[in-house]
């Protein structure tokens, strides 16, 4: 079959027939490949953010009682849920899914952007030193 350069088979020809939160999980192709993954970008990293639940109570208190982070600085940061339905975010951002849930924290630049992220991780990975 014979398609345009840089065109899949199956992919959506209007760019309004994606799902808003494709960008999360590109859809795999009839060959299994996937097209090529959008840049990290400020305004990639800002829909990124957007699609990801907001805090539950209990994992805002978490951050408070533990981290000493109060509520407004929670919601102003807009930090975010990465649960069990949402770890292929982790894959976008450069992380392995294999770490599992966690918090998501947006870093923002001096413009106000959200320039880059940092996962808190529920269960953490843990490297014991083999030399000790």
């Amino acid at each position: 079959m014979t398609t345009k350069k840089g065109v899949t088979p199956d992919a959506p020809q209007n760019a309004q027939a994606k799902n808003t939160t494709d960008f999360l999980d590109v859809p795999v192709t009839t060959d299994g490949q996937r097209p090529p993954r959008e840049p990290l970008t400020p305004e990639a990293l800002a829909r990124i953010v957007q699609a990801l639940p907001l805090l539950s109570p209990d994992r805002a208190e978490i951050l408070e009682r533990y981290s000493a982070i109060r509520p407004e600085v929670i919601a102003s940061r807009g930090y975010r849920l990465i649960d069990d339905k949402h770890l292929s975010v982790l894959k976008q951002l450069g992380f392995s899914e294999k770490h599992g849930p966690g918090v998501l924290v947006p870093l923002y630049g001096q413009d106000g952007r959200i320039v880059s992220c940092q996962v808190r991780f529920d269960d953490p990975v843990t490297v014991t030193d083999p030399k000790s």
